[in-house]
């Protein structure tokens, strides 16, 4: 006789194989989340890489003409950046996958809008450049920007701790300091760019 006791024989089928649990985002109202529900998907991402590369081949063949900021690409980006922003300022998206998504989609997209149009008023493009240095260069003295974690498709790929600790950090900032704080700081910086006239 053995010490220890024999296992259960068991009939090879899952037990919880007919439970369905709901996910957390199932729950959440569209009153709660505060942003657009929108999954971008793996498929679309490709999508935007495969028409930017076809875009770039088009315009070496293409002389590039100047584009008035005002309804172009590069505007609509920007609204959508500025939007994500204040959206952070008002409630804590760092735990979110679909908002970690969207801001990061939004600014590949702008970025690579960016980096292909050129505009027509050259103090609107210094400004934009400024911007996309000070979003690389967020958090100072860090190994890793809020830019970079952009640029890397945080959110999609993947979710880095550090990456949802800044946008935390960006939320508790704006909800204490608000007025100094540095999203408000982007916030109004986009704001005023975007009431800029041609």
């Amino acid at each position: 006789m053995s010490d220890f006791p024999t296992p259960p024989i068991h009939s090879g089928k899952d037990p919880f194989e007919h439970v369905k649990v709901s996910s957390a985002t199932e729950k959440e109202s569209k009153e709660e989340r505060g942003y657009p529900n929108i999954e971008v998907s793996k498929r679309l991402f490709f999508y935007l890489y495969f028409l930017t590369t076809i875009k770039n081949l088009l315009n070496l063949f293409k002389k590039k003409s100047a584009t008035p900021f005002k309804g172009s690409e590069i505007f609509h980006d920007l609204i959508l950046i500025k939007t994500s922003l204040e959206q952070l300022a008002k409630q804590d998206f760092s735990q979110n996958p679909t908002y970690l998504n969207y801001f990061a989609f939004n600014w590949l997209k702008f970025l690579k809008d960016f980096e292909f149009l050129i505009l027509d008023n050259a103090q609107v493009t210094d400004k934009i450049k400024k911007f996309i240095e000070e979003m690389h260069h967020f958090p100072q003295k860090e190994d890793y920007s809020l830019g970079y974690y952009l640029s890397e498709f945080a959110g999609y790929k993947w979710i880095p701790f550090p990456y949802m600790e800044l946008l935390k950090n960006l939320h508790l900032e704006y909800q204490t300091k608000n007025e100094s704080s540095q999203l408000k700081s982007w916030i109004d910086f986009l704001d005023a760019l975007l009431k800029t006239n041609d």
